[in-house]
């Protein structure tokens, strides 16, 4: 479990290099295209927790935080919360909540998402992180795998909730 003031503390000692403390897992989950990490917690290759974590210790070096507000430190509880609770959900059921299943996002990101596909945020399974943000040019409409182009979707009309590229 992720121990954030711990984090916070590796973070301020200055014998570690900040890329050092994001393990190349931790890197690679924060560097895939939103819907292709959606398919792979859809599918439990990640968790949500492991995801969530990625991207708060991302956060977290990128802006060399070592010490965070107490309304920051409670997004991080509730949306570490949400994402454990996920995880239980699909280890007890093997299903989803919705199409985004654990992946961590920002409010403003889940508007777009929201709007453009007219869904209820509910029905997606998200965890509402504002730590997280994706390039969501092109990625409703790419694939769902960063090694494949666009030209080789094989269902181009699929909609990108389906993540079926």
């Amino acid at each position: 479990m992720f121990d954030l003031h711990h984090f916070l503390g590796l973070l301020a000692d200055d014998k570690y290099l900040n890329e050092s403390l994001l393990s190349e897992k931790e890197f690679i989950i924060t560097s895939l295209p939103p819907f292709y990490l959606a398919a792979k917690l859809a599918v439990g290759k990640y968790k949500s927790s492991e995801v969530t974590t990625a991207f708060i210790k991302k956060h977290l070096i990128i802006n060399t935080k070592t010490q965070v507000s107490a309304q920051l430190e409670q997004e991080i509880v509730e949306a570490l919360a949400m994402a454990r609770f996920l995880d239980c959900y699909f280890a007890a059921t093997k299903t989803t909540i919705g199409p985004l299943h654990g992946l961590p996002i920002g409010n403003s990101q889940l508007e777009i998402v929201k709007r453009d596909y007219q869904v209820d945020d509910d029905a997606l399974g998200v965890v509402k992180l504002n730590l997280a943000h994706y390039d969501l040019s092109g990625s409703f409409s790419g694939p769902s795998s960063p090694r494949l182009s666009p030209n080789t979707c094989t269902s181009p009309d699929a909609s990108p909730l389906d993540v079926q590229c």
